[in-house]
């Protein structure tokens, strides 16, 4: 089931526990985009993810990659999180659902362009990761780690996490889910903003 009735992003600063922030939107894949500018991000509802069955689905269009920037960042405590980030660690950079510091490179086993849409689509079932681009499973990992079970609460941004540059590019289509997409759900969710 897709998270609803959640409250509002908030627009931050340069970190998820900054004020400030300058945000605005453009035409998105579907509908509105949000744009962030390299200086800010949007910290969102808490407890968006409990549990370790769920699917994080978005769409991205990074103006510039930076190592380590977060498209999505989601985190329990400083020892562990978890960050969509464009171009990640490595010596491939690869775009991946990056945990750490048990560290897990949740690798897409691709990096995605700058200034085109990308979909992004991770399924994490009970420590299986399974990445998704532009509807086609492009990874499937084992022993991703429990980040969001033990916490109390859980934190969640687009753009911003407490330590690196923020993400520069839109953002569409964020959707959350409390459980598994299967690989036709996620061509379904794909199809809704694909290019016609």
């Amino acid at each position: 089931m897709k998270k609803t009735g959640l409250a509002s992003g908030v627009p931050t600063g340069a970190k998820v526990n900054l004020s400030g922030g300058n945000i605005s939107y453009t035409t998105g894949v579907v509908g509105k985009a949000l744009v962030l500018d390299g200086a800010s991000g949007v910290k969102l509802a808490d407890n968006l993810i409990k549990d370790h069955s769920y699917t994080i689905s978005l769409w991205l269009n990074p103006t510039a990659t930076t190592q380590y920037t977060p498209a999505f960042f989601g985190w329990a405590t400083d020892s562990s999180w978890v960050s969509v980030v464009p171009r990640g660690p490595g010596d491939a950079q690869n775009t991946m659902l990056w945990s750490g510091t048990a560290w897990f490179d949740g690798t897409f086993a691709k990096q995605i362009p700058v200034g085109t849409w990308s979909h992004l689509v991770m399924t994490v079932d009970n420590g299986k990761l399974t990445t998704y681009l532009n509807g086609v499973v492009t990874n499937t990992l084992t022993g991703y780690p429990d980040v969001f079970t033990p916490a109390a609460t859980t934190q969640f941004a687009l753009g911003v996490n407490f330590w690196d540059i923020p993400y520069n590019g839109k953002v569409d289509e964020l959707k959350v889910y409390d459980d598994v997409l299967t690989a036709d759900d996620v061509s379904v969710v794909y199809s809704e903003g694909a290019p016609k």
